[in-house]
């Protein structure tokens, strides 16, 4: 997971929409529109909000953070929109939003300041707070001896590590963990041999140059794996 940055350009369908009353009055038309997927999928690099796997929006979905089963009045509002791939949404979530406390949720409509959800929602936090990464398997972030719930329940309520349920997911994470290494582990051989040449003799400008932007390009390649449009980023990002 990254910590994404929601456009503050409100789709055109969302801007007229209605607040629904009740459950029933959710429309899929309404926040599955076409340009609700498009601008979530922009905002999202094409990932899915959870796992960072890649989406199409054809076979994916619209998902609400707050489950529009629950709190039905924010079923078309933007800020409570995310794109996610199906197994995270349809198989995982679903309707659950646990809290730190049950007593706080507020299925009146009233105050949802109140409650503390225990899922990370990447739009409104920077996930790597609450997780990391040992090589690509997700861990909570420990302070003082205690693991983080919120990176604890994340992690168990989409099986982030699941190598039965989510073996590809892992596999994915595994090689693009390993590519990550293999490139690091090249421009410091590379940038070894080019300081060895330099101490044995000097060297004409225009090699130098060459060795340069060698260097520099290997080095791009180890970079783009912390941008945020890569599969698994936050992987590369969140390592400890």
């Amino acid at each position: 997971m990254i910590k994404l940055y929601k456009s503050t350009e409100v789709p055109t369908t969302l801007r007229s929409a209605p607040t629904p009353t009740s459950v029933d009055d959710v429309s899929s038309e309404i926040y599955g529109a076409d340009d609700v997927r498009t601008q979530l999928m922009c905002d999202q690099y094409d990932k899915c909000a959870y796992c960072e796997t890649n989406v199409t929006k054809r076979y994916n979905d619209v998902e609400h953070f707050r489950p529009k089963k629950t709190y039905y009045w924010l079923g078309h509002d933007w800020r409570n929109l995310l794109y996610s791939c199906d197994l995270c949404n349809r198989t995982y979530k679903n309707d659950k939003f646990p809290l730190s406390d049950e007593l706080q949720r507020d299925l009146a409509n009233k105050d949802i300041s109140r409650e503390n959800p225990l899922i990370i929602n990447p739009y409104e936090e920077n996930p790597l707070d609450h997780i990391c990464f040992r090589e690509y398997i997700l861990v909570p972030r420990v302070t003082n001896g205690i693991e983080d719930i919120k990176g604890k329940t994340t992690i168990a309520l989409f099986h982030l590590n699941d190598r039965n349920e989510r073996r590809e997911l892992i596999e994915e994470r595994s090689r693009v963990f390993e590519e990550y290494k293999e490139t690091c582990l090249q421009q410091e051989k590379l940038s070894s041999i080019v300081n060895n040449i330099v101490h044995l003799q000097p060297l004409s400008e225009s090699l130098q140059t060459d060795f340069n932007n060698l260097v520099n390009s290997l080095a791009n390649s180890v970079a783009k794996y912390t941008s945020p449009e890569y599969p698994h980023a936050g992987m590369i990002r969140g390592q400890i």
